[in-house]
């Protein structure tokens, strides 16, 4: 059971990340040259995060930081992406990693997650 919810994890780490590099692909996606580059520069982390997932669990720092940074990164995707499309998709990211907050951190992180997609959708 432990494999398989990191694995879980893992996924719905790579699918978020996916998401905005599938919108630069995308007719629908940014055309101002600074969101494209910020989100190919993101990217990586994304993909560290799922590595984190996919070798062992995180220690709670890791997982703290993961939850602050993947609220962030969301947040931004949703405020710099200028489509009712991504309203949608945003409020399934965050509805993921809130659920991870609700069950692994404090009600003060599930908070953070929950405001930031008030804020952002």
């Amino acid at each position: 059971m432990d494999r398989i919810a990191r694995f879980a994890i893992a996924t719905c780490t790579l699918a978020i990340t996916a998401w905005p590099v599938l919108m630069l692909l995308s007719s629908l996606g940014p055309i101002d040259p600074s969101i494209r580059t910020m989100t190919v520069a993101v990217t990586p982390v994304g993909v560290i995060f799922a590595g984190w997932w996919m070798t062992t669990w995180p220690s709670l720092r890791q997982s703290k930081i993961f939850v602050m940074t993947a609220t962030a990164a969301i947040m931004s995707n949703c405020i710099l992406y200028d489509n009712h499309n991504v309203e949608s998709t945003g409020a399934t990211a965050f509805g993921l990693l809130a659920s991870y907050a609700a069950c692994a951190h404090t009600r003060r992180y599930l908070a953070v997650v929950l405001t930031a997609a008030i804020m952002s959708l």
